[in-house]
């Protein structure tokens, strides 16, 4: 069955709207990190920073000269070894398995039932 037009142009215009949505606090919120103090206080509303400060993301990153002791650097660090080790396991095992039921003859029914959470 074809989409007509107009219900192509509303699928995009409802995933265009998703994306804002979903991003538009993400953008406000890296906005707020590099706006000056005063200016997050300042009335009316300032959308854009008239002065964009990094300094934050320098400190925070450590390239101040601060790294052997930054608690940031190192909690990083500890997060993307888990992540990304859980992932390669997680991989590794999925393979295995995916593997093990490609070479098997079973039906949809059987493998819907192997799949199901114990």
């Amino acid at each position: 069955m074809r989409r007509t037009l107009l219900q192509s142009i509303l699928i995009y215009a409802a995933a265009v709207l998703l994306v804002v949505v979903t991003l538009a606090p993400l953008a406000w919120l890296f906005i707020m990190s590099i706006m000056e103090p005063r200016e997050l206080l300042a009335l009316p509303l300032q959308w854009l920073p008239a002065h964009p400060d990094f300094s934050r993301y320098a400190r925070l990153l450590g390239f101040t000269g601060e790294v052997a002791q930054n608690p940031f650097l190192n909690s990083l660090r500890n997060s993307l070894v888990a992540g990304l080790g859980s992932t390669l396991v997680a991989l590794v095992v999925s393979t295995i398995a995916a593997y093990a039921v490609a070479r098997r003859e079973i039906t949809t029914v059987v493998l819907m039932l192997m799949m199901q959470p114990t």
